[in-house]
């Protein structure tokens, strides 16, 4: 990451954006160049955003999280199925932005690990109590700011059925062996260390 800083808001930028996502993710695996995906995907909308400057953000946030994945994912990412697809980019998110990954290590290590598997309505603040003895700067956060990095988290979670919208019941999952194996990759310990717990 370019910044010495822990945390970052970036992820603000978007969600999991799923079909987006393999939409991408099946151009880079037709080998068409990164430089071009953009001015391609651009002129097509085949994302089907409705500005320019909305397209534009979405497909650098796409690149962004997807471009460096070995094709062996990608390919799942684009024609595995939902849950496949969804926890790998969820994995993919969290090793990318650590305010996310950190949060499922928070939510195993607080919740998971002491047997409770229901979350409560505080639990972002008390994330964020701890995250500041970590990183102080994000003192400097804004309070729209702040919402907005807890929605899209909370949101990858409603998404990927990690996290159930209506009652905050947290969903163990038993990953499917593509999504093992990315874990099992030696660049991916620290991700694997987040979703301890979570992942069974």
């Amino acid at each position: 990451m370019p910044s010495t800083l822990r945390y970052s808001s970036w992820i603000t930028s978007g969600s999991l954006l799923l079909h987006k996502t393999k939409t991408i993710a099946n151009l880079l695996l037709s080998n068409v160049n990164v430089s071009k995906i953009a001015s391609q995907v651009e002129e097509s909308n085949i994302l089907q955003i409705r500005t320019e400057s909305g397209r534009k953000k979405c497909i650098q946030l796409i690149l962004n999280r997807i471009k460096n994945v070995n094709k062996k994912y990608l390919y799942y990412i684009s024609n595995g199925t939902f849950e496949e697809s969804s926890l790998l980019l969820l994995l993919i998110i969290a090793n990318k932005n650590r305010i996310f990954g950190d949060f499922l290590r928070y939510i195993s290590s607080e919740y998971i690990n002491k047997n409770i598997f229901t979350l409560d309505k505080k639990i972002w603040n008390k994330y964020i109590d701890q995250c500041l003895v970590v990183e102080p700067s994000l003192n400097k956060w804004a309070e729209s700011t702040r919402k907005k990095v807890k929605q899209v988290v909370f949101s990858i979670l409603y998404d990927t059925k990690i996290i159930d919208k209506k009652t905050l019941a947290i969903q163990t999952v038993r990953p499917p062996s593509i999504v093992q194996d990315f874990l099992n990759e030696p660049e991916n310990e620290y991700v694997r260390a987040c979703v301890q717990g979570i992942f069974i």
